[in-house]
């Protein structure tokens, strides 16, 4: 699915040149030139570029709002120099990071691929993703037979019974991925359980 990033700016020229490089990226881009636009919008944002100094309805404003109805959405401000300070403030009210005017381009994609990393990473911490859950989720289904276990550390399943390793690493070098795909297949039948772990 094609992330969704907003931009947020009263200045069109930005704004166009903005949705035209964020667009060349990759991503599908929503565009609004007030607070009150924004704030129409955002619900369908992933993320959002937020500059501060706008007439009306102002960035930090805008910022609690959206901070308000959706705590864990990440919002980058977009700050003239002489406001910075400001940013630092719209940083304790829950904003990802900021962007100084006059920006390069290539910076934006910097701050978006770190959000997105964020919402990944968050995503897996209400996922509860811990290994050990895995673990004990595999052990149980070997009771029933046997299992394969694809990893760079084989000692982990070492006792458990009927399962087939597959080691990702030739003593200190990772396989060819060519010889993992057929050693799982060489292993692998309908209904057999399988475990990856330490797959980086």
């Amino acid at each position: 699915m094609t992330e969704k990033i907003m931009f947020v700016d009263d200045d069109p020229s930005i704004l166009d040149a903005a949705k035209t490089a964020i667009e060349s990226y990759g991503y599908e881009v929503i565009t609004a030139s007030s607070g009150e636009e924004c704030l129409d919008k955002v619900g369908d944002a992933d993320l959002v570029f937020l500059d501060i100094k706008m007439p009306g309805m102002n960035g930090i404003e805008v910022l609690k709002k959206i901070k308000e109805r959706y705590p864990s959405l990440p919002v980058i401000m977009i700050t003239a120099y002489a406001t910075v300070d400001t940013a630092i403030e719209a940083m304790k009210l829950g904003a990802f990071d900021y962007v100084r005017k006059p920006f390069a381009i290539e910076e934006l994609e910097g701050s978006i691929l770190a959000a997105l990393e964020e919402i990944k990473f968050e995503k897996l911490k209400k996922l509860n993703f811990k290994v050990e859950n895995h673990m004990e989720r595999f052990k149980e289904l070997l009771k029933e037979g046997k299992g394969i276990c694809i990893t760079r550390e084989p000692e982990i399943v070492k006792g458990m019974g009927n399962v087939r390793v597959v080691n990702m690493m030739n003593e200190w070098e990772p396989k060819d991925m060519e010889r993992i795909k057929e050693e799982i297949e060489n292993y692998v039948e309908e209904g057999i359980p399988i475990l990856m772990t330490d797959v980086e």
